[in-house]
């Protein structure tokens, strides 16, 4: 829409009309137009400085699949990542430490219909 001449505000008013009001705001057409007149057509995302994320979810499900007992300090040291990252995965996947064994934490039926 920018290669046929079209301003931000007519460009927002379209897409809101096909995907609905919050598509696109008025602002953000604008920063894609200036970045367009400037000559950057490209759409993907510019590389970043800082850590990349590197995700090895895989990687400490493996571990604890191979050992229930083993903790979390151990799998970080293993994986080379932050004890915190461990955690942070293993609480995604809804694991909890329980009796020394990590397992998947589930609501009994009681506690889940109170929920609802």
């Amino acid at each position: 829409l920018y290669s046929k001449g079209k301003i931000a505000t007519q460009v927002t008013n379209e897409i809101c009309e096909v995907y609905g009001d919050d598509a696109v705001s008025v602002r953000v057409a604008q920063q894609w137009f200036a970045r367009f007149r400037s000559g950057n057509f490209v759409v993907r995302d510019a590389p970043r400085s800082g850590r990349p994320i590197v995700e090895k979810v895989d990687e400490i499900m493996e571990k604890i699949d191979q050992d229930h007992h083993i903790s979390s300090h151990e799998i970080a040291k293993k994986l080379s990542i932050h004890r915190q990252t461990v955690l942070n995965h293993l609480k995604k996947a809804s694991y909890k430490k329980k009796l020394d064994v990590w397992a998947p934490h589930e609501l009994p039926v009681k506690n889940l219909m109170h929920r609802i």
